[in-house]
C-alpha cells in the first residue's frame, strides 16, 4: 500500500489525477530558483578574477620587458580576449549548472576543464606574439586567474554551507520507498545539513510488492512544493515505470533523483553507457595503482615540502611552547598502520602529559566511542596547551614529515593504531588499501564527533572513489572545519 506522512493520507483507494496538458509546462520551484540566483554573482566573480589576472599579466609583461614595446595592440587584444574567453569556457564546461554548484569535486572538475580549454588558445597565442622568455608571465597570470576563481567558488560554497547549517533549505525533497530506505535517506540528510537538503514529505511503499501509483507520488511532491523526488532503491520495485514518474514530475518542474543500491559507488567510477538501446550504469573497479596514483604521490610530497618550508617558524614556536608548558619532548611519535598494513611512526606535537599511555587502562571504562576507537571528550591526560592544539589541529602539522617520506598522504583515511587494526573485519581492512591522510572525509564530516560506523563508511567511500579533484575539495573543506573547531578534542 501507499501512505504519506505529511497528512496526505494517500492509499490505493484514493487517486489524485495530475492535470493533463497538451503541451508540457515546466514550473520552477523555490529551491531551483534559489540555486539559480547565485549564478549571476558567480559569473561576475569569475569575470573579475579574469580581469585581475589579465591586468596582472600586463603589468608583469611590462616589468619583465623593461619597456612599453611589449604592450603592443596585439598583446593587449590577447589579454582583453582572455576575459570573455574564460567566461565562455566556464559556460561550455557547465560550471554554472546548478547540479555542480557547491558540489565540491564536481564543481572543481568543471573549472579544471574550463582551465584546460582556455589555456591551450591563450598559450598558443602568447607563443606567437611574445618572446619565448616571457612565456612564464602568461603561465603565472593564468594560474592567478584559476586560483582566484577557485577561491571565489570556495567563498560561495562556505557561505552556502554555513547558511544551510543554520537552517536554510535550498532543496525540498520527497523520499519514496520502503520504511527502512526512507529512514536511511532522512538520517543521511539530517547528518549532513550543509548540503541544504530537507525531507519535507515521504511516500511509504508496501513491502508486499503492491505497485505504487505514479499520480500519488506526484501529488505528494506537488502538495509539499518539492524540488526533487528521491526514489530509494526499493521505490523502483513498486513503480510500474520510473520513466512515467520522471515525465510526470517534469510537467510539475520537479526533478527525480535515483539512489542506487551501491550508494558508495559515486563520482568518477560511475558512468552511464548505452547497450542495445538501454541505459546501463557501469561501476569501474577502484583505481589503487597506476599513473594517477603516482601523480597523487607527487602532489602529496610537493605540497608537504612547500608547506613545511612555509611553516618552519610556526612549528618551531609551537614546539617551544610545548616544551615550556609541560614536562617532556615537543614531539610525540606513535606507531600507526599505513598502506598495505605497513607500520610507521607518526609524528605529532605532544598534546598529552608524558604518562598518558600508562594512564589509558584506568580510563578504559569511560570510553565514549564504539568499535575499536578510544574517545573521551574531557580527557584528563591532555594538557591545557594540548587541548588548544587539538581544537585548532595544529598538533597535526608535523605529519607533513610523514607525507614527505611517503608514509602518509595529505588526504586519506584516518591513520589507525595497531590495536584498532587488529579488530578490523574484512571490509574495514579495505581502509589499508591507500595511505592514511592528515585530513579526509572523516575530518570534514565531524572529526571526533563521528560514530565509529560512520567514520568507517566515510573512509571506505574515499578508498573506493578517490580522485585528485576529490582530494582538492576535501582540502578546501578542511580549512572551514578547522576554523570552526568542530569535533576536535
Amino acid at each position: 500500500m501507499i501512505a504519506s506522512s505529511a497528512g496526505l493520507g494517500l492509499s490505493v483507494h484514493q487517486r489524485v489525477t495530475a492535470d493533463r496538458l497538451s503541451v508540457p509546462v515546466v514550473l520552477e520551484r523555490a529551491g531551483s530558483a534559489s540555486a539559480r540566483a547565485i549564478v549571476p554573482v558567480l559569473v561576475a566573480r569569475d569575470a573579475l578574477a579574469a580581469v585581475v589576472a589579465a591586468t596582472t599579466g600586463a603589468l608583469l609583461l611590462r616589468a619583465a620587458a623593461g619597456d612599453d614595446t611589449v604592450l603592443s595592440p596585439l598583446v593587449l587584444a590577447l589579454l582583453a580576449l582572455s576575459v570573455p574567453l574564460w567566461s565562455a569556457m566556464l559556460v561550455l564546461a557547465r560550471a554554472y549548472e546548478t547540479r555542480y554548484l557547491y558540489a565540491g569535486s564536481g564543481e572543481i572538475n568543471r573549472i579544471g576543464i574550463a582551465a584546460a580549454m582556455t589555456g591551450l588558445p591563450v598559450l598558443l597565442g602568447s607563443w606567437l606574439v611574445l618572446p619565448p622568455q616571457l612565456a612564464w608571465v602568461v603561465v603565472l597570470a593564468g594560474g592567478l586567474g584559476l586560483g582566484l576563481t577557485l577561491a571565489g567558488r570556495w567563498v560561495a560554497r562556505m557561505r552556502a554551507q554555513r547558511q544551510n547549517r543554520e537552517g536554510t533549505v535550498r532543496v525540498r525533497a520527497v523520499t519514496v520507498g520502503e520504511r527502512a530506505d526512507v529512514d536511511r535517506l532522512a538520517t543521511r540528510l539530517r547528518q549532513n545539513t550543509y548540503h541544504g537538503w530537507s525531507v519535507v514529505d515521504e511516500v511509504l511503499l508496501d513491502v508486499h510488492g503492491t505497485r505504487a501509483d505514479v499520480t500519488a507520488v506526484v501529488a505528494a511532491a506537488r502538495s509539499s512544493q518539492a524540488d526533487v523526488v528521491m526514489l530509494a532503491p526499493s521505490g523502483g520495485h513498486h513503480l510500474g515505470s520510473v520513466t512515467d514518474l520522471q515525465r510526470a514530475l517534469q510537467a510539475e518542474g520537479i526533478e527525480l533523483a535515483l539512489t542506487p543500491p551501491m550508494v558508495e559507488a559515486v563520482g568518477p567510477r560511475v558512468t552511464v553507457d548505452s547497450l542495445c538501446g538501454l541505459p546501463v550504469v557501469r561501476v569501474r573497479s577502484p583505481e589503487l595503482n597506476g599513473p594517477r596514483r603516482w601523480l597523487k604521490s607527487l602532489a602529496d610530497r610537493g605540497g608537504a615540502l612547500v608547506a613545511l618550508v612555509l611553516l618552519i617558524p610556526v612549528l618551531l614556536l609551537l614546539a617551544l611552547l610545548v616544551r615550556l608548558t609541560s614536562r617532556g619532548p615537543a614531539l610525540f611519535l606513535q606507531e600507526r598502520v599505513g598502506r598495505g598494513g605497513s607500520r610507521f611512526r607518526m609524528v605529532k606535537l605532544r598534546s598529552m602529559y608524558v604518562d598518558a599511555e600508562d594512564r589509558l587502562a584506568e580510563l578504559a571504562g569511560r570510553n565514549e566511542a564504539a568499535g575499536p576507537l578510544f574517545k573521551l571528550t574531557d580527557d584528563p591526560r591532555v594538557t591545557p596547551l594540548g587541548r588548544w592544539l587539538r581544537r585548532t589541529s595544529l598538533d597535526e602539522l608535523p605529519q607533513l614529515l610523514n607525507v614527505l617520506v611517503g608514509q602518509m598522504s595529505l588526504v586519506g583515511p584516518r591513520p589507525a593504531l595497531v590495536s584498532e587494526v587488529m579488530q578490523y573485519d574484512r571490509d574495514t581492512r579495505r581502509r589499508l588499501l591507500v595511505a592514511p591522510g592528515i585530513t579526509g572525509l572523516w575530518q570534514v564530516h565531524g572529526r571526533s564527533d563521528l560514530p565509529w560506523e560512520e567514520s568507517k563508511r566515510l573512509d571506505l567511500r574515499y578508498v573506493e572513489n578517490w580522485s585528485l579533484g576529490f582530494d582538492l575539495s576535501i582540502l578546501v573543506r578542511t580549512v572551514d572545519v578547522v576554523l570552526r573547531r568542530k569535533g576536535a578534542y
